[in-house]
């Protein structure tokens, strides 16, 4: 099946229809349809905010003196005041911005570019950088993740710090003020895992067990309730965790033995129960998953790997995200044509992305701004070459638009929206096909 264009004004409006007839197709007419058509403004959704408010204004400002300087690094021999030489090993993507994580023999620094309206870059200002600037106060980080304008890293004694909006209690401090720099979440000392949603956040604790804070009004916390939560609150009855994913208003559990469980707002099946209301406010054992060894959540969908490197997917399927050749949404576990052989998962809000066992990467469904990487802005209902990168070692999509991997070199490469320099290229420019994150080896 070949790509379909969504550009210009018919390129708008198609897929606003085509996400109405995929919630006909499961058994209702969604009244707030998750749609990525427009560039400002925006509906209200679940959440009780426009579907894209973080794409909306990117604030704070571009400083021209933040740019790069010639070869990326200033005179101090730093890239954002890290150590040019360190190593870059994990990647982490919002709506709007991207942070590496890296280390040499001393630190475990974080770096990141993109908007900043909230602070979600961690370096004390709200001033969006088109290279990576470092966050502060934070030299023990053990991962990160990226929600829509905020950030969290799981530190070296098992703690969780977040940075950026907090309007909903997404940092988990127990308050709702922004803040430009880590702030830890309360009470978490034993978290062996970090995921975050677009304005939600959950940890896995070292017992099996779940907390999740932020906006609950689709009951993505899991706690029975669909009040926010401002610091971590406990998931109904799971001990026995083994990995998490967040989506934008839902949340999913691999456990041992290899089943899934999700919670959360559930109008598209994206909580795969095709009996279900629209929210589940506790986690449901999602059916015919037994041997699952990752999971991935996009705005309204869900994947997993599964052992055998075939992928499932189930939720929205307006742009072909599910990669089953189709544009019906399900509410139950569909297989990814042509995946056999996936190392990777990763899912954006509309797109969905593979590594590959070879190193090469494969992306399919929403492309109006190339973030599937193969040259074009063609949307795809089944996977699709990324162009030019035959070496990846992680892969992360963004929570709207953008896709970015870590080549073998160390090399971060990035592509899709670029409206706030969240690619690292300098530039405000789309790429529909992978450039390098400038001054990073």
């Amino acid at each position: 099946m070949g790509g379909v264009r969504y550009r210009g004004t018919v390129g708008r409006l198609l897929p606003r229809l085509v996400a109405l007839l995929g919630a006909l197709a499961l058994g209702g007419c969604d009244p707030v349809p998750g749609h990525p058509e427009s560039a400002t403004g925006g509906e209200p959704t679940e959440d009780g905010r426009p579907d894209n408010v973080a794409h909306s204004q990117p604030g704070g400002g571009f400083d021209p003196d933040r740019a790069t300087p010639a070869g990326g690094i200033d005179r101090a021999g730093t890239i954002g005041g890290v150590a040019a030489g360190a190593l870059d090993r994990e990647i982490a993507a919002g709506e709007l911005h991207t942070c590496v994580r890296r280390a040499d023999a001393f630190v475990d620094a974080v770096a990141c570019w993109g908007w900043n309206r909230y602070g979600q870059l961690g370096d004390d200002t709200t001033i969006d950088s088109r290279s990576p600037t470092t966050v502060v106060g934070l030299n023990d980080a053990i991962s990160i993740v990226a929600g829509a304008d905020f950030t969290c890293a799981r530190r070296a004694a098992s703690t969780v710090a977040c940075w950026g909006n907090n309007d909903v209690g997404q940092l988990g401090d127990g308050s709702t003020l922004a803040r430009a720099h880590p702030s830890a979440a309360r009470g978490l000392t034993d978290a062996v895992e970090v995921v975050a949603g677009s304005y939600h956040a959950c940890a896995r604790r070292s017992s099996g067990s779940v907390v999740c804070w932020g906006t609950n009004r689709s009951g993505q916390i899991g706690d029975g309730t669909l009040s926010d939560r401002a610091a971590p609150t406990p998931v109904a009855a799971l001990t026995d965790t083994i990995q998490l994913a967040a989506g934008k208003s839902h949340t999913c559990a691999r456990r041992t033995g290899g089943t899934v469980a999700c919670w959360g707002h559930n109008f598209h099946g994206q909580v795969g129960d095709v009996l279900a209301p629209n929210h589940h406010v506790v986690p449901f054992v999602v059916p015919g998953l037994d041997d699952v060894v990752e999971i991935t959540a996009g705005h309204y969908h869900t994947c997993a790997r599964r052992s055998s490197g075939d992928v499932r997917c189930w939720g929205q399927n307006f742009a072909g995200q599910l990669g089953d050749g189709t544009l019906v949404g399900r509410a139950a576990p569909h297989s990814v044509r042509g995946i056999g052989d996936a190392a990777q998962i990763t899912a954006g809000g509309y797109h969905t992305c593979a590594r590959r066992s070879s190193g090469s990467l494969a992306c399919w469904g929403y492309n109006e701004f190339g973030q599937l990487g193969d040259g074009s802005f063609a949307s795809r209902p089944t996977p699709a070459p990324v162009a030019d990168v035959t070496d990846a070692i992680d892969l992360i999509a963004g929570r709207f638009s953008h896709t970015c991997a870590r080549r073998a070199s160390g090399v971060v490469a990035c592509w899709g929206r670029n409206l706030a320099g969240e690619l690292g290229d300098g530039s405000t420019s789309e790429r529909p096909m992978p450039v390098s994150v400038v001054g990073l080896p």
